[in-house]
């Protein structure tokens, strides 16, 4: 529900992990939940939400095995 943001309505966000020649504009994209990294959380202010959200994705990528 975006805590950090008083959001109030839940929604799914995905981050897409990407190489650098990979280009998906104008291409239909789907997901699936492969890994559960962490629970919804409160966090002080965007900054923080930033760093942790750079964190998960060196997470996501050492599970997924992609640079």
């Amino acid at each position: 529900v975006r805590p950090t943001f008083k959001g109030i309505v839940l929604r799914i966000e995905a981050h897409i992990l990407m190489g650098s020649h990979d280009n998906l504009y104008g291409k239909p994209v789907g997901y699936y939940l492969r890994y559960w990294i962490r629970p919804e959380r409160k966090f002080a202010g965007k900054e923080e939400l930033v760093q942790q959200i750079n964190r998960d994705v060196v997470q996501a990528r050492a599970q997924l095995g992609i640079s």
